[in-house]
């Protein structure tokens, strides 16, 4: 999936201290997709590469994975660039998740809490097992991360509640949402389909964090060959399972 294009795809990733950041920048350098254009600190206007490049704007590609003020740089220089947009930021306010929707009526934007292709399967998953099973199983997600992991539940768990309230017409009490912060667990997702006498488990563990950025990479270079419009990671993973390459 790593192949070079005749044009390589110019990304600029925001966040220079972020542990995600800092392995984006890693493999995007080594990845002959791409040309690493800047990197941008979480705060506007923190270039680490070149005064020139939001005046430029000459880039395919913003990915972020910082807080609520480098969402909000990264939405205006995608803007600025009339180019796409990752945003693998958890925990955004609702203001700036309306920008986020309102930025992709005229540009391609993909928020994606993780980067996992498996876990976007185990919400696919979820889905249609909560459709089939709901009124007579309890339903629990239990998620894990490392003891510095600040928001809780995670994004990821809050995508599997969503897809569980999809199912069922009933969103999903908070109290059947668990978080356990401890040790450098990197994450684990967790749900339970329990009855009077048998459960169900799915489940997905993350052993190496470098899948992340690699899965926001691909994200990346699929959706600039995206038309404008809001996208999740189900529709990178149904159009792969469809080898969709087309510019549609």
């Amino acid at each position: 999936m790593n192949e070079p294009s005749d044009t390589p795809i110019r990304v600029v990733i925001t966040g220079t201290q972020g542990r995600m950041s800092k392995r984006l920048r890693a493999f995007a350098d080594n990845d002959l997709r791409f040309k690493l254009i800047a990197e941008f600190g979480a705060r506007t206007g923190e270039n680490t590469e070149s005064n020139d490049v939001e005046a430029n704007c000459s880039f395919d590609v913003v990915i972020d994975f910082t807080n609520e003020d480098g969402t909000k740089h990264a939405l205006r220089l995608a803007r600025e660039a009339a180019c796409a947009l990752v945003v693998g930021t958890t925990s955004l306010s609702r203001g700036i998740l309306d920008d986020t929707v309102d930025l992709a009526r005229s540009h391609p934007v993909m928020i994606a809490p993780n980067t996992s292709i498996g876990a976007a399967i185990l919400n696919q998953v979820v889905e249609a097992i909560a459709r089939q099973v709901a009124s007579r199983f309890d339903i629990d997600i239990v998620e894990r991360h490392h003891i510095h992991k600040r928001d809780a539940p995670s994004g990821t768990a809050r995508q599997l509640a969503q897809s569980i309230e999809r199912a069922t017409g009933v969103p999903l009490p908070s109290d059947r949402v668990h978080s356990i912060r401890a040790g450098d667990i990197i994450g684990e997702h967790e749900v339970t389909f329990s009855s009077p006498g048998e459960i169900l488990f799915f489940s997905h563990r993350v052993t190496n964090r470098d899948l992340f950025a690699l899965g926001a990479l691909d994200l990346a270079a699929w959706l600039t060959r995206r038309k404008p419009g809001l996208y999740s990671i189900q529709d990178y993973v149904e159009a792969d399972a469809s080898h969709d390459e087309t510019h549609d």
